[in-house]
């Protein structure tokens, strides 16, 4: 077996065309050839590349075939459906789409320009025109109301804030509180917040995919996170073993990043009893899509809305409220 490469240097002529595809005329594309029509357009003068194998490919005028090119060459087409330089690129690495990407041949809509004029504001530093919800997090009223007899499932307690706020929101009148929080020094600060309420029970470990033991970054506050590069050591647990047949009314995740693994392991409490769900999107770039996505799989036939707390996108949450 040939032993793999240690590295590849990839480079990427993006958009030089050595020829149409066969369904170039779905696109308008019928006839499409860049590389042929400079080369009919101006004399190439391209040695390395001719002797690499290009004229070798196609015929190309001044740029003609070699006996013994210095590289493997060919053409290849899309597999995917779509002409765009995104598809093209995801399928050099593997990714097949099995739908193209949506056309605009009118131009973008005047939404779509407004929220990327209003993303790179916000990359730009200028956070005037930003929208911020004036609510509590995690608890946004004209979406959803609480009734008395929630059992609410705080998975990243921190040291009890979303509770008192859930205390505050329900006049205190609840049914349970299930409260998740690895890190210690969070766990005390919890503990001593819940100042021995039988019906809140803390639990000591993070929510994950499976049981196991993870490499974990303590005493960084809210930040407190699982990570292979932690100082300590913490214990994970399921939602589906961890609930154990209880039913969630209300589910709230915010993990730093691990949302999707915990989502994995509540999976089967979360299809059987359908909770509302508040699932924080802002601590890796595709969750703001693949965390709804997977949401929408467990929860069908749900509402959903995206609320952000801070200009700066951090304290980014979607909600899910099964109809």
């Amino acid at each position: 077996m040939t032993a793999p490469f240690r590295r590849v240097i990839w480079i990427v002529l993006d958009s030089v065309g050595a020829g149409e595809m066969p369904d170039a005329a779905a696109y308008g594309d019928a006839g499409s050839d860049t590389l042929g029509h400079i080369a009919c357009a101006r004399r190439l003068h391209l040695p390395n590349l001719a002797q690499l194998g290009l004229g070798n490919l196609k015929s190309l005028p001044h740029v003609g075939p070699v006996e013994r090119p210095t590289a493997a060459f060919g053409k290849c087409a899309l597999a995917s459906p779509g002409k765009d330089t995104t598809t093209g690129h995801w399928e050099m690495v593997g990714i097949h789409l099995a739908k193209p990407f949506p056309l605009y041949p009118n131009g973008f809509p005047a939404g779509i320009m407004q929220e990327f004029e209003r993303q790179m504001q916000l990359r730009m530093g200028d956070f005037s025109n930003q929208v911020v919800d004036p609510g509590v997090t995690y608890f946004p009223e004209d979406f959803f109301q609480l009734s008395q007899n929630e059992v609410f499932v705080d998975c990243g307690a921190y040291d009890g804030d979303t509770i008192a706020a859930f205390r505050r929101v329900t006049g205190d009148r609840f049914d349970r509180i299930i409260a998740f929080e690895p890190d210690p020094k969070n766990f005390a600060a919890l503990k001593s917040a819940a100042s021995g309420d039988q019906r809140i029970v803390l639990q000591p470990y993070a929510t994950s995919a499976r049981r196991e033991t993870l490499r974990f970054v303590a005493g960084d506050g809210v930040g407190s996170r699982v990570s292979s590069t932690g100082t300590c050591e913490i214990e994970s647990i399921t939602l589906d073993e961890a609930l154990d047949g209880l039913a969630p009314t209300y589910i709230k995740f915010d993990i730093e990043g691990s949302e999707p693994d915990a989502l994995e392991g509540g999976r089967k409490t979360i299809a059987r009893h359908r909770p509302k769900m508040a699932v924080c999107l802002y601590h890796a770039p595709d969750h703001l899509w693949s965390i709804p996505l997977r949401l929408n799989e467990l929860l069908p036939d749900s509402r959903f809305t995206l609320r952000t707390y801070y200009a700066d996108g951090f304290d980014c949450v979607c909600y899910c409220v099964p109809r």
